[in-house]
């Protein structure tokens, strides 16, 4: 998965592109220490956020997520097999 910096409205979230492999459920555990939200709140923020209908997510996809992006970092990059751990 790669991550950017995405600034929709005013607040500064982050941007990550789907891999193979990826799951709404596996994205919001990954990131699960940077968000205050439920698993199905994080979900359904993204869905609604992404036009995203029933968790549909494919390869090479780009979402917003509600985890701030830190300014200093403007990207970086993690494997797909990384979620799995």
């Amino acid at each position: 998965m790669l991550i950017q910096i995405e600034a929709p409205d005013t607040e500064k979230f982050v941007k990550v592109t789907v891999a193979e492999g990826d799951s709404l459920w596996k994205i919001a555990e990954n990131f699960s220490a940077e968000h205050s939200m439920s698993t199905d709140q994080f979900i359904n923020w993204v869905e609604q956020n992404n036009g995203i209908a029933a968790g549909r997510i494919f390869p090479g996809d780009e979402i917003v997520i509600p985890v701030k992006a830190l300014d200093d970092q403007p990207y970086k990059e993690l494997a797909s097999s990384d979620l799995n751990e």
